[in-house]
């Protein structure tokens, strides 16, 4: 059992030691393998109190174009009662939706998942120790 304790510990330490990461694109084409990757903040970065850093996907009717396009980047959103709030930006045209997440490249798809890696780790490390004992 202390096995057991000691992995989730060492997977919990690597989720908080490692930083997000998101795609980054503007008017986003083709396939995620041809997007830029972006680490979001550094570690001398300060974030704000009641702040934490979060991927999104902005979709918007371009202001110029009135064509759908899709904006993925790095955002700091704020934290109110235990969840992430991000306003849609209105700069670069009108939005459609913008979702936010926190794992890592979670802002590719049409469907943002939102299920830690921490979450997905434990439940199949859980299986195969149950395999293994």
């Amino acid at each position: 059992m202390s096995k057991l304790v000691i992995v989730f510990v060492c997977l919990a330490v690597f989720e908080i030691a490692s930083a997000l990461q998101c795609y980054k694109c503007d008017n986003c084409q083709g396939s995620s393998s041809s997007w830029e990757k972006s680490t979001c903040g550094s570690s001398s970065t300060t974030i704000p109190a009641n702040n934490d850093w979060a991927c999104v996907r902005i979709n918007y009717k371009d202001r110029l174009t009135y064509k759908d396009a899709v904006q993925r980047k790095c955002v700091l959103a704020e934290k109110r009662n235990g969840q992430l709030h991000f306003g849609c930006p209105t700069s670069q045209g009108e939005p459609s939706s913008c979702p936010i997440c926190q794992t890592d490249l979670c802002n590719s798809a049409t469907g943002v998942r939102t299920v830690g890696f921490v979450a997905v780790a434990s439940v199949a490390t859980v299986l195969l120790l149950s395999k293994l004992f």
